[in-house]
Formats: C-alpha cells, sequence, structure tokens
C-alpha cells in the first residue's frame, strides 16, 4: 500500500478536478479524508482479523461497494445544503477519491492484492503495472533505506502528477470570469 499521506494527496487532487465549484474547499478535505478512510481496516490486524479475509486488510474497505456506500453516505450528509447537480459531482468526486486509495494499492508491488469486488468476488487483484513500491506497515520501517525507496516511489508516481494535476485544476477550473458593464 502507499502511505497514508500519499492518498490524501490523490483524494485532494481528484477534488480539485471533480468538486462542484461552489463547494470545492469543503469537499477537498472530504475527499481527503475518505481518500485515507479505507486503510481504517487496518485495525483488525490488532483485533485478530487475517490480513486475507474479507474484512482484512485490502478487503471489503478497498471495493467498489464500500467507495459507493461511502460517496452515497457523503451525499446524503450533503442533501439539504446542496443543489441537486452539486450533489451528483460530490457523490461521484468522492467515489473516485475514496476508490483510489484501492487502484494505487492495486498499483503497488507487494501485499496479497485488493478485494475491489467484495463481498460479491473474494479474489484479490493487481494491476499488470506495479511500480508503485509496497508500504512498510511499521513507522520505524520508514527510517530505513527502505523507507526512503518507498517514498521516492511515490513521489514519483503518485506525489508529481497529483500536485501537477492539483495545480492545472486550480488554473484551469472555477474561475470566476470579470462581469462586462
Amino acid at each position: 500500500m502507499p502511505t497514508i499521506l500519499t492518498h490524501a494527496i490523490a483524494g485532494a487532487a481528484i477534488a480539485q478536478v471533480l468538486a462542484p465549484c461552489s463547494r470545492r474547499h469543503e469537499v477537498t478535505w472530504i475527499a481527503v479524508v475518505c481518500a485515507m478512510l479505507p486503510d481504517a481496516d487496518s485495525i483488525g490486524f490488532r483485533l485478530g482479523v487475517h490480513y486475507g479475509d474479507l474484512l482484512g486488510h485490502r478487503g471489503l474497505t478497498h471495493s467498489f461497494l464500500f467507495a459507493g456506500v461511502v460517496a452515497v453516505g457523503v451525499a446524503a450528509g450533503l442533501w439539504n445544503k446542496a443543489k441537486a447537480g452539486e450533489l451528483l459531482q460530490t457523490l461521484v468526486c468522492i467515489f473516485m477519491a475514496t476508490i483510489s486509495h484501492a487502484l494505487l494499492d492495486a498499483c503497488t508491488n507487494g501485499g496479497m492484492g485488493v478485494a475491489l469486488l467484495a463481498p460479491f468476488n473474494k479474489t484479490r487483484y493487481f494491476f499488470p503495472f506495479t511500480p508503485i513500491k509496497v508500504s512498510p506497515l511499521s513507522a520505524e520501517a520508514f527510517l530505513t533505506q527502505r523507507g526512503v525507496s518507498v517514498l521516492a516511489s511515490e513521489m514519483a508516481w503518485v506525489w508529481c502528477p497529483s500536485i501537477a494535476v492539483m495545480v492545472t485544476a486550480r488554473w484551469v477550473r472555477c474561475r470566476q470570469t470579470p462581469e462586462l458593464t
């Protein structure tokens, strides 16, 4: 898995592209949290849940179903605050931010794969191209050469493209046009 910070950066980039302009700031923060949310399953390690179980790491919380439920929940929470078009944009944005976590995990070179189709299919998937080095699960491991290598991989494959997307989206989208008088 990429680091939690990398998932957050990807979520922010997605929000810059997809969030409704009138709610971009608010939806960006929600997208950042939702992009990190699937790793809440790692608490299962402490509770004795096995990695390969449905509720294990990279299991149900890394599925399309989970991303859809999260997106619907967020949109429902904004029901009285947003217009219909904004709700649909927010739903798509939050779905993409949440599922981006699983898609990035499927691009890593380690672990057991990602249960994208859970709970309907237990198969765990990797993409054929896995350039992102898998992150160690312990904080101490980041103080080693491996930790540096993982962060360098994430910077090249996620951070730099995400920052480019964010800058471009901020420059292109949601610009106020001056009114003609």
